[in-house]
């Protein structure tokens, strides 16, 4: 099975070149051990301090003792420049330490799309697994959830790679810094419930504008199927602007459309992903013979 991503891998439907930017911006979720808070940090971190910055997965001491349950990346992407502002070797180094290396070549041969894929893990005592979503040129997302095998093992973590642009990153963002329950943050798909947030408040402002468009429209021309609205007299020399207006609105509803189609299959792929999961969970426990931390 993995020969078939890695087969697929040499096409290039991103067609983003990258910039010599060699740090980047992360956003953390901290657990606070003693009282359960989950709190959202932010960092920059440079290319020589990878190895420093992944290797601390708790700090502090007694009461204060926090430990990271969730990291993402911001890879800045310029649709206009057609590049990710982060430079191959940092982007190269991260992809192998986080065990994406695999979901980023096959996810650039899409468009759109979700994928699990088959779990790999050089650690008997450690479950890995990959996942990635790609709505291109919007955002693209690929993430690692980690969890161990036995009862003395660390806690779960996800990593997490976000390719977006600058919108979309401001309201991913704001959706980390909500108040979320513990489950939800430390379940595998976090990430693709916050990128479905996002493409759903998307799809709600993009039908407002037309909304908006289409009523102004509707009262320069007198045309309206809703008897309750009072239209001003036909405009006969805006015609060809309204027609070029009602144009742009066509083509953007075709967009949120598609967008739509997108969206439904993202939260169908969760539903599932998350039933296996469980199963999983329900395994594990199992043969521990216990309650998984």
């Amino acid at each position: 099975m993995e020969d078939m991503y890695q087969n697929l891998s040499f096409l290039d439907q991103w067609k983003n070149g990258s910039t010599d930017e060699t740090s980047f911006k992360v956003t953390e979720l901290w657990l606070q051990k003693t009282s359960g808070k989950i709190s959202a940090k932010g960092q920059t971190v440079e290319a020589g301090g990878i190895n420093r910055w992944l290797s601390q997965r708790t700090r502090g001491l007694g009461d204060q003792e926090e430990s990271v349950i969730l990291r993402v990346i911001w890879a800045d992407v310029s649709v206009q420049d057609k590049t990710i502002n982060i430079s191959e070797a940092v982007r190269d180094e991260l992809l192998d330490k986080l065990g994406l290396k695999l979901a980023h070549g096959y996810s650039r041969s899409l468009i759109s799309g979700v994928t699990a894929f088959p779990p790999r893990s050089s650690d008997p005592a450690l479950d890995s697994r990959a996942y990635s979503i790609c709505y291109i040129p919007k955002l693209a997302a690929l993430w690692s959830h980690t969890r161990p095998t036995m009862p003395d093992g660390p806690p779960p973590i996800t990593n997490c790679i976000m390719f977006v642009q600058k919108d979309e990153k401001a309201g991913l963002q704001q959706c980390l810094n909500m108040t979320w329950d513990l489950n939800i943050c430390r379940n595998p798909m976090f990430p693709a419930f916050a990128l479905a947030l996002l493409l759903g408040t998307q799809i709600d402002k993009s039908n407002g504008d037309i909304k908006v468009q289409i009523r102004k429209v509707e009262k320069r021309t007198g045309y309206s199927t809703f008897t309750s609205r009072q239209a001003d007299k036909p405009a006969e020399e805006e015609l060809g602007e309204l027609s070029a207006q009602t144009s742009g609105s066509a083509a953007k509803l075709a967009s949120t459309m598609r967008k739509t189609k997108s969206l439904e299959r993202v939260l169908d792929w969760i539903l599932k992903m998350i039933a296996e999961e469980e199963g999983r969970m329900q395994q594990i426990q199992t043969q521990r013979g216990g309650t998984l931390a």
